[in-house]
Protein backbone atom coordinates (compact mmCIF):
# COMPACT_ATOMS: atom_id res chain seq x y z
CA UNK A 1 0.00 0.00 0.00
CA UNK A 2 2.82 2.42 0.86
CA UNK A 3 4.25 2.29 -2.66
CA UNK A 4 0.84 3.12 -4.10
CA UNK A 5 0.76 6.38 -2.17
CA UNK A 6 3.41 7.73 -4.58
CA UNK A 7 1.76 6.32 -7.69
CA UNK A 8 0.18 8.14 -10.59
CA UNK A 9 -3.21 6.91 -9.38
CA UNK A 10 -2.72 8.71 -6.08
CA UNK A 11 -1.79 11.87 -7.96
CA UNK A 12 -4.91 11.55 -10.10
CA UNK A 13 -7.11 11.14 -7.02
CA UNK A 14 -5.54 14.23 -5.47
CA UNK A 15 -6.29 16.16 -8.64
CA UNK A 16 -9.91 15.01 -8.62
CA UNK A 17 -10.32 16.29 -5.08
CA UNK A 18 -10.43 19.78 -6.51
CA UNK A 19 -13.61 18.96 -8.43
CA UNK A 20 -17.02 19.61 -6.91
CA UNK A 21 -18.28 16.14 -7.88
CA UNK A 22 -15.09 14.42 -6.77
CA UNK A 23 -16.66 11.15 -5.68
CA UNK A 24 -18.84 10.74 -8.76
CA UNK A 25 -15.89 11.39 -11.06
CA UNK A 26 -13.73 8.99 -9.09
CA UNK A 27 -16.38 6.27 -9.34
CA UNK A 28 -16.52 6.64 -13.10
CA UNK A 29 -12.76 6.49 -13.42
CA UNK A 30 -11.80 3.90 -10.80
CA UNK A 31 -14.64 1.51 -9.94
CA UNK A 32 -14.13 -0.58 -13.08
CA UNK A 33 -10.47 0.25 -13.62
CA UNK A 34 -8.57 -2.71 -15.09
CA UNK A 35 -5.65 -2.20 -12.68
CA UNK A 36 -6.19 -3.72 -9.24
CA UNK A 37 -3.96 -1.05 -7.70
CA UNK A 38 -6.22 1.73 -8.96
CA UNK A 39 -9.32 0.09 -7.50
CA UNK A 40 -7.48 -0.55 -4.23
CA UNK A 41 -6.56 3.11 -3.82
CA UNK A 42 -10.07 4.26 -4.63
CA UNK A 43 -11.50 1.89 -2.01
CA UNK A 44 -9.21 3.61 0.49
CA UNK A 45 -9.72 7.23 -0.55
CA UNK A 46 -13.38 7.30 -1.60
CA UNK A 47 -14.79 10.06 0.65
CA UNK A 48 -18.07 8.41 1.71
CA UNK A 49 -16.47 5.03 2.29
CA UNK A 50 -15.80 2.32 -0.25
CA UNK A 51 -18.46 1.66 -2.88
CA UNK A 52 -20.66 -1.44 -2.32
CA UNK A 53 -19.40 -3.06 -5.53
CA UNK A 54 -15.83 -2.82 -4.25
CA UNK A 55 -16.65 -5.07 -1.30
CA UNK A 56 -17.34 -7.80 -3.85
CA UNK A 57 -14.26 -7.05 -5.96
CA UNK A 58 -12.72 -10.09 -7.65
CA UNK A 59 -9.36 -9.12 -6.20
CA UNK A 60 -9.36 -10.14 -2.54
CA UNK A 61 -6.99 -7.34 -1.53
CA UNK A 62 -9.39 -4.76 -2.96
CA UNK A 63 -12.34 -6.52 -1.34
CA UNK A 64 -10.61 -6.51 2.05
CA UNK A 65 -9.80 -2.81 1.79
CA UNK A 66 -13.36 -2.05 0.73
CA UNK A 67 -14.87 -4.17 3.52
CA UNK A 68 -12.79 -2.38 6.14
CA UNK A 69 -13.60 1.08 4.76
CA UNK A 70 -17.23 0.48 3.95
CA UNK A 71 -20.12 2.19 5.71
CA UNK A 72 -22.62 -0.49 4.78
CA UNK A 73 -24.66 -2.10 7.53
CA UNK A 74 -23.28 -5.45 8.78
CA UNK A 75 -25.56 -7.84 6.89
CA UNK A 76 -25.22 -5.94 3.62
CA UNK A 77 -21.46 -5.83 4.02
CA UNK A 78 -21.07 -9.55 4.70
CA UNK A 79 -23.54 -10.45 1.95
CA UNK A 80 -21.61 -8.47 -0.64
CA UNK A 81 -18.13 -9.55 0.49
CA UNK A 82 -16.07 -11.62 -1.91
CA UNK A 83 -16.52 -15.07 -0.27
CA UNK A 84 -12.89 -15.99 -0.95
CA UNK A 85 -11.92 -13.59 1.85
CA UNK A 86 -13.85 -15.50 4.50
CA UNK A 87 -12.91 -18.90 3.10
CA UNK A 88 -9.18 -18.29 3.64
CA UNK A 89 -8.07 -17.97 7.30
CA UNK A 90 -5.06 -15.93 6.21
CA UNK A 91 -7.33 -13.42 4.49
CA UNK A 92 -10.08 -13.53 7.08
CA UNK A 93 -7.68 -12.28 9.73
CA UNK A 94 -7.29 -9.07 7.72
CA UNK A 95 -10.92 -8.16 8.37
CA UNK A 96 -11.05 -9.49 11.94
CA UNK A 97 -11.13 -6.11 13.70
CA UNK A 98 -13.94 -4.79 11.54
CA UNK A 99 -15.77 -8.10 11.77
CA UNK A 100 -15.62 -7.96 15.54
CA UNK A 101 -17.21 -4.51 15.54
CA UNK A 102 -19.93 -5.62 13.13
CA UNK A 103 -20.77 -8.71 15.16
CA UNK A 104 -20.98 -6.60 18.30
CA UNK A 105 -23.53 -4.37 16.56
CA UNK A 106 -25.53 -7.40 15.42
CA UNK A 107 -25.45 -9.07 18.84
CA UNK A 108 -26.56 -5.86 20.52
CA UNK A 109 -29.25 -4.66 18.14
CA UNK A 110 -30.25 -7.07 15.38
CA UNK A 111 -30.56 -10.77 16.14
CA UNK A 112 -32.42 -11.56 12.87
CA UNK A 113 -29.49 -10.19 10.85
CA UNK A 114 -27.02 -11.96 13.14
CA UNK A 115 -28.79 -15.20 12.22
CA UNK A 116 -28.57 -14.32 8.52
CA UNK A 117 -24.82 -13.64 8.67
CA UNK A 118 -24.13 -16.82 10.64
CA UNK A 119 -26.18 -18.84 8.18
CA UNK A 120 -24.04 -17.41 5.39
CA UNK A 121 -20.74 -17.78 7.26
CA UNK A 122 -20.90 -20.38 10.08
CA UNK A 123 -17.16 -19.91 10.60
CA UNK A 124 -18.06 -16.85 12.68
CA UNK A 125 -20.00 -18.79 15.33
CA UNK A 126 -17.28 -18.37 17.97
CA UNK A 127 -16.95 -14.66 17.27
CA UNK A 128 -20.72 -14.23 17.50
CA UNK A 129 -20.83 -16.00 20.85
CA UNK A 130 -17.98 -13.88 22.15
CA UNK A 131 -19.75 -10.68 21.16
CA UNK A 132 -23.04 -11.88 22.66
CA UNK A 133 -21.28 -12.52 25.96
CA UNK A 134 -19.50 -9.18 25.98
CA UNK A 135 -22.19 -7.02 24.39
CA UNK A 136 -24.58 -4.59 26.00
CA UNK A 137 -26.97 -5.98 28.59
CA UNK A 138 -30.41 -4.51 27.98
CA UNK A 139 -32.46 -6.04 30.77
CA UNK A 140 -36.24 -6.16 30.60
CA UNK A 141 -36.51 -5.48 26.89
CA UNK A 142 -39.15 -7.25 24.82
CA UNK A 143 -37.62 -9.92 22.61
CA UNK A 144 -38.95 -12.01 19.76
CA UNK A 145 -39.04 -15.54 21.18
CA UNK A 146 -39.18 -17.11 17.72
CA UNK A 147 -36.04 -15.25 16.63
CA UNK A 148 -34.18 -16.13 19.81
CA UNK A 149 -35.21 -19.77 19.36
CA UNK A 150 -33.80 -19.78 15.81
CA UNK A 151 -30.55 -18.29 17.06
CA UNK A 152 -30.17 -20.90 19.79
CA UNK A 153 -30.82 -23.69 17.29
CA UNK A 154 -28.17 -22.23 14.99
CA UNK A 155 -25.58 -21.88 17.76
CA UNK A 156 -26.16 -25.42 18.98
CA UNK A 157 -23.72 -26.51 21.67
CA UNK A 158 -21.91 -23.18 21.45
CA UNK A 159 -24.84 -21.62 23.30
CA UNK A 160 -23.27 -22.28 26.69
CA UNK A 161 -24.41 -20.89 30.04
CA UNK A 162 -22.65 -17.56 29.47
CA UNK A 163 -24.27 -17.10 26.06
CA UNK A 164 -27.68 -17.99 27.48
CA UNK A 165 -27.26 -15.61 30.41
CA UNK A 166 -26.32 -12.77 28.08
CA UNK A 167 -29.21 -13.44 25.70
CA UNK A 168 -31.72 -13.73 28.54
CA UNK A 169 -30.92 -10.20 29.71
CA UNK A 170 -32.76 -9.13 26.55
CA UNK A 171 -36.00 -10.76 27.68
CA UNK A 172 -38.91 -8.83 29.12
CA UNK A 173 -39.89 -9.42 32.74
CA UNK A 174 -43.49 -8.94 33.89
CA UNK A 175 -44.53 -5.67 35.45
CA UNK A 176 -48.22 -6.49 35.89
CA UNK A 177 -50.31 -9.65 36.19
CA UNK A 178 -51.59 -9.01 32.65
CA UNK A 179 -48.01 -9.31 31.39
CA UNK A 180 -47.81 -12.89 32.62
CA UNK A 181 -50.71 -14.11 30.50
CA UNK A 182 -49.30 -12.32 27.44
CA UNK A 183 -45.80 -13.75 27.94
CA UNK A 184 -47.11 -17.29 28.46
CA UNK A 185 -49.28 -17.05 25.34
CA UNK A 186 -46.39 -15.79 23.22
CA UNK A 187 -44.03 -18.48 24.50
CA UNK A 188 -46.53 -21.17 23.54
CA UNK A 189 -47.44 -19.64 20.18
CA UNK A 190 -43.81 -19.16 19.15
CA UNK A 191 -42.78 -22.71 20.16
CA UNK A 192 -39.98 -21.15 22.15
CA UNK A 193 -36.80 -23.06 22.90
CA UNK A 194 -37.20 -25.06 26.10
CA UNK A 195 -34.35 -23.15 27.75
CA UNK A 196 -36.27 -19.90 27.30
CA UNK A 197 -39.39 -21.48 28.75
CA UNK A 198 -37.53 -22.83 31.80
CA UNK A 199 -36.01 -19.40 32.42
CA UNK A 200 -39.44 -17.79 32.25
CA UNK A 201 -41.03 -20.41 34.49
CA UNK A 202 -38.55 -19.40 37.17
CA UNK A 203 -38.82 -15.64 36.64
CA UNK A 204 -42.60 -15.58 36.38
CA UNK A 205 -42.87 -17.73 39.48
CA UNK A 206 -40.60 -15.34 41.37
CA UNK A 207 -42.73 -12.39 40.31
CA UNK A 208 -45.95 -14.03 41.49
CA UNK A 209 -44.39 -15.05 44.80
CA UNK A 210 -43.22 -11.52 45.46
CA UNK A 211 -46.23 -9.56 44.22
CA UNK A 212 -48.89 -7.99 46.43
CA UNK A 213 -51.95 -9.87 45.15
CA UNK A 214 -54.74 -11.85 46.75
CA UNK A 215 -53.87 -15.56 47.16
CA UNK A 216 -56.64 -16.52 44.73
CA UNK A 217 -55.15 -14.25 42.07
CA UNK A 218 -51.75 -15.77 42.72
CA UNK A 219 -53.26 -19.21 42.28
CA UNK A 220 -54.74 -18.24 38.92
CA UNK A 221 -51.40 -16.86 37.76
CA UNK A 222 -49.66 -20.00 38.95
CA UNK A 223 -51.96 -22.06 36.75
CA UNK A 224 -51.13 -19.80 33.79
CA UNK A 225 -47.43 -20.46 34.34
CA UNK A 226 -48.02 -24.18 34.78
CA UNK A 227 -49.56 -24.19 31.32
CA UNK A 228 -46.07 -23.73 29.90
CA UNK A 229 -45.11 -27.20 31.05
CA UNK A 230 -48.11 -28.73 29.32
CA UNK A 231 -47.94 -26.79 26.08
CA UNK A 232 -44.22 -26.41 25.28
Amino acid sequence: MDELLDSSYKARIEALKEEEDFEALGDVEFLDHPDDDARLLWAFYRPSGSHPVQVADKNVTVAIMAFNHSRLQPLDRFTRLNPDVVADPGLRIKIQNRSRMLFRALADDNLPELIAVLTLYPVYMDLACDQIKNGRKYYNRRSDFATLTRLLALLGEKADEEVLAALFTKLKLPETKEDIKAIVAELIESAADRRIVVWYEEKLGEWVAGCDLHPLQKSVLGKEIAGLEKNT
